[in-house]
Order: structure tokens, then C-alpha cells, then sequence
């Protein structure tokens, strides 16, 4: 049987990840950069005969910051208001195959 989880003491030990209005400004930016960045790397693809390789490893550079932002950091802040169990469970396993694909943790 796990031991429960101290909401309080890792609001206190974590106060970055306080949900607040700046959070949600970062996450639809965040958003619509993984969108433009998909329809980017989509049309970079299409041209590839034509030299565009770097700029669609930009592309896909921006769209790793853009997601892993909202994965890693925005994910944990709505988790930490909500107070979820099943979404620290799910954002523990995001983690354990970001560490297990990257080779460190991030």
C-alpha cells in the first residue's frame, strides 16, 4: 500500500508550480506553437529535395520546447491545483519514458 501523498508539503517545497494566470498565457502560446510548428514541419517535408532540411530541424526544435513545456511544466501546475493522484501517476510515467528516450532526466 503506497503512502499518501503530502499535497501541502509539496505546495510549500514547490511554489513554482502555484497555478496563476501567467501559466495559461505560456500554455496557448505554447499550444499554438506546437500547431504552427506541425504545419511547418509538414510543408519543410514537402520540400525537402529542395534543401530545407535545417529548417525543419528548427522546426522540430521549437515544437520539442513548445511540447515538452506543456508536458512537463504547465501539466505539473494543473496536477498541483487539482491535486490529482491519477494525473501525478500519468505525468510520472511521461517522465520515466522522456528519461528513458533522452538518457537523462530533464
Amino acid at each position: 500500500m503506497e503512502k499518501p501523498l503530502s499535497w501541502v508539503l509539496i505546495e510549500r517545497t514547490c511554489p513554482e508550480f502555484q497555478l496563476n494566470a501567467w501559466d495559461f498565457v505560456f500554455a496557448i502560446v505554447a499550444c499554438i506553437g506546437v500547431i504552427f510548428t506541425c504545419i511547418q514541419i509538414g510543408q519543410f517535408q514537402k520540400k525537402k529535395k529542395e534543401g530545407s532540411t535545417l529548417l525543419g530541424m528548427l522546426a522540430l526544435c521549437d515544437f520539442l520546447i513548445c511540447f515538452l513545456y506543456i508536458m512537463t511544466y504547465f501539466t505539473t501546475s494543473v496536477i498541483l491545483y487539482f491535486r490529482s493522484n491519477v494525473g501525478l501517476k500519468a505525468s510520472d510515467i511521461f517522465e520515466f519514458y522522456f528519461t528513458a528516450l533522452c538518457g537523462h532526466p530533464h
